[in-house]
């Protein structure tokens, strides 16, 4: 992996997923139904530092890198950036989500 930054390692493994617009770094942990994580504009994956461990136990932490400013790895130069209406697919996954009015985790 490049573009080493520090990530809190209560966020678990961290991985690199290759998307047609680029690589997004995520941290993995924890086993069960899957939790995604979504933090907000220059932040990253660290605010969820202290909400995944007591979830972890019960759930597979997803805790992505996404490339909304705070992002160590670059998005590929072409890629379209712009903000997909909010989609369903055929399987719903739950999402934690940041306010921009306070971390969740303290």
């Amino acid at each position: 992996m490049t573009g080493h930054a520090f990530r809190d390692t209560r966020l678990g493994a961290a991985r690199e997923v290759e998307l047609p617009s680029g690589t997004v770094r995520y941290h993995d942990a924890g086993t069960g139904p899957v939790l995604v994580f979504v933090h907000g504009y220059l932040v990253n994956a660290n605010v969820w530092r202290k909400v995944v461990p007591p979830l972890a136990g019960h759930f597979r932490c997803i805790t992505p890198d996404w490339p909304l400013g705070s992002h160590t790895v670059p998005m590929r130069r072409d890629a379209d950036l712009t903000p997909p209406r909010h989609r369903r697919g055929d399987r719903a996954v739950p999402r934690c989500a940041r306010s921009a009015r306070g971390d969740p985790g303290g």
